[in-house]
């Protein structure tokens, strides 16, 4: 079954920020010693910490929607809040950052022009402008973080907090990306009953089963299950991506492992065996050639969540 021409059109969208960005969204043509590298990705950090929140909220209220994200050279104009005028606003209000915009009030009417049908322009803030606006405070996940003193104080990124947005930043990479991809099949090929025998919120329901349990499964606050240590996690969660991709072009053929175990009842072997070892083999391998081949380049993946750089509480 071939590619449509639609999923090559989506080839340089991405729903979150890739990790290279934050690197790369500095450089120059100039040679840049390291510590002037640290204090950019600094910057790009602290940028995507005052967009984080509001995005994710964003984009969790549409999960199944049709924006599907930026183009890389969006993403790092973002980052380094260098957006046009003309684009900015546009761009805010796909961030989802224009709850925290309070408009101006409007020019008062001359008497002579109350009859006037002409509308009367709202004053628009860039990115810049409305981030600026913001920097007194910052919460992540409900944790207040001491902003930057100045442009130039790197101080609040802790070697623990650096750790923590890595993973973070290719977590959130991880879980749009595949919900991005699981929904646009659908799209994609209109035709195809098992892929549609499912409604939508169901399906989005077995997408972020993969990684976890609950309502917060599209904002990570701890180890994806697909990589999780415990059997009790990571074993329903390999088989959750198996039934999930087992819809999808292709992939029934990269998931022949899984022939005999497709029924919930049936027990899948120790997470310690070699039979196990090859089911989650058949996953990966199904995700990452499936990704690739509707997305043209590499799959982002989940890794383990390193320690908080702060006291979580499970209530926020």
């Amino acid at each position: 079954m071939p590619v449509p021409a639609l999923a090559k059109r989506q080839k340089g969208i991405y729903k979150m920020p890739r990790l290279g960005y934050f690197k790369n969204a500095w450089a120059t043509k100039k040679k840049e010693t390291e510590k002037t590298q640290e204090h950019n990705i600094s910057r790009s950090l602290w940028r995507w910490m005052q967009i984080r929140s509001y995005y994710i909220a964003k984009v969790s209220s549409d999960p199944i929607g049709n924006d599907d994200g930026f183009t890389a050279d969006q993403w790092r104009k973002i980052n380094k809040c260098l957006l046009l005028d003309a684009e900015s606003y546009p761009i805010v209000k796909r961030l989802g950052l224009d709850v925290i915009h309070q408009p101006v009030e409007p020019p008062q009417i001359a008497e002579e022009d109350e009859g006037s049908t002409m509308p009367t322009e709202v004053p628009e803030m860039t990115l810049r402008q409305l981030l600026d606006s913001e920097k007194d405070e910052l919460y992540f996940d409900g944790h207040s973080v001491t902003p930057p003193k100045s442009e130039f104080d790197d101080s609040w990124l802790s070697l623990e907090w650096k750790r923590y947005l890595i993973w973070d930043i290719s977590e959130l990479e991880f879980r749009y990306e595949m919900l991005s991809l699981a929904m646009n099949m659908r799209r994609w090929y209109p035709n195809k009953d098992d892929l549609h025998e499912i409604p939508d919120i169901e399906y989005f329901n077995m997408v972020k089963e993969c990684w976890s349990e609950g309502l917060e499964a599209l904002k990570p606050t701890d180890t994806n299950w697909l990589c999780s240590s415990r059997p009790e996690q990571r074993i329903p969660a390999v088989r959750s991506f198996a039934q999930l991709m087992r819809t999808w072009p292709r992939a029934p053929e990269m998931l022949r492992a899984w022939d005999n175990h497709w029924d919930v009842n049936t027990p899948v072997p120790d997470i310690e065996s070699p039979e196990y070892e090859e089911l989650e083999r058949a996953v990966w391998h199904c995700y990452l050639q499936s990704y690739h081949d509707f997305r043209g380049r590499p799959a982002p993946l989940p890794y383990v969540r390193p320690p908080r750089p702060f006291t979580y509480d499970s209530s926020l």
